[in-house]
């Protein structure tokens, strides 16, 4: 496991993640940036697939399971970042952690569409619970980690004082396989509940999305989107995140850029009852993200 987490992703199949980074000027570090992008679910409705694609595309849903823990690294690049070094870097990884055997069953890069002084991109680990997350670290630590430092230092810091952890349990379960190739789409909606309201009022508007969700797919076919409620395992107040105060963080995963627009599009529009629900239960913060996966 990488020392650091949650994907233009971070590290894609190609490049992404590495060619971004280098405490280089702007310009050179916004071209490195989308070399390494094109390298390598607050509830939005996403458009489903028209009744035709759906009868020449079979799609089973993918077998996730129903619950995990989620832990999310900050990073930056170093001054030996390039698509080589970035490539190297994810094999040796891979090397590690890349079988059924491993405690990390899933990986992702994120890199902000908007970018940010605080990170260059995020790491992302999934482990089935917290046990297997230390029992992970503890193998890491003991036997890769002193190496992996030393031979991609200069490629890549991950920031250890800076990993956040949550429990994640899907709202909406992935419909479709995606493609480890290509830059999948991201948000993160922090979501703080709003005076006079409880949980229970954010949990009534999922059901009503949840509901939509399985109309949708029984309709027209399944898509590409997935979301998921993710509860921190720290204090937000005192972490030092992008965002000091929430109380839960609900995640959206979209196929491809196209089927994100769609599906804000139909979200956003005027008088949609599910979004009311949604707005008069919590306040969100929102953070878009490109997504490449690493392992699944």
């Amino acid at each position: 496991m990488l020392s650091c987490i949650e994907i233009r992703s971070f590290f894609s199949s190609k490049i992404l993640f590495l060619t971004a980074l280098t405490g280089t000027p702007t310009q050179e570090r916004g071209t490195m940036k989308k070399l390494f992008i094109t390298a390598v679910s607050s509830l939005i409705l996403v458009s489903c697939a028209t009744d035709d694609v759906a009868k020449i595309v079979e799609t089973s849903p993918v077998a996730a399971p129903q619950s995990a823990v989620v832990e999310f690294m900050y990073c930056n690049f170093g001054s030996e970042m390039s698509a080589e070094s970035w490539s190297d870097l994810k094999a040796a990884w891979l090397d590690i952690n890349g079988g059924d055997d491993s405690p990390i069953n899933a990986a992702f890069t994120l890199v902000p569409v908007i970018e940010t002084d605080l990170y260059d991109g995020v790491w992302a680990n999934v482990f089935a619970d917290e046990a297997s997350r230390k029992a992970g670290w503890a193998s890491w630590n003991e036997s890769y980690a002193e190496a992996f430092q030393a031979k991609f230092g200069d490629v890549l810091t991950c920031h250890a004082d800076k990993t956040f952890a949550f429990t994640s349990s899907w709202s909406v379960r992935p419909a479709k396989q995606w493609d480890m190739g290509e830059t999948h789409q991201a948000a993160y909606s922090f979501c703080s509940v709003n005076e006079g309201k409880t949980m229970a009022d954010s949990d009534k508007a999922a059901d009503g999305f949840v509901a939509a969700m399985d109309a949708g797919r029984a309709q027209n076919g399944p898509d590409g989107y997935s979301s998921a409620r993710m509860m921190p395992m720290f204090d937000p107040a005192t972490a030092g995140g992008t965002v000091a105060s929430f109380d839960y963080v609900q995640s959206h995963y979209w196929d491809t850029s196209e089927e994100k627009a769609q599906g804000m599009k139909s979200w956003m529009m005027a008088g949609n009852p599910l979004r009311a629900a949604f707005e008069e239960a919590a306040t969100c913060d929102n953070i878009d993200f490109e997504l490449n996966m690493l392992k699944m």
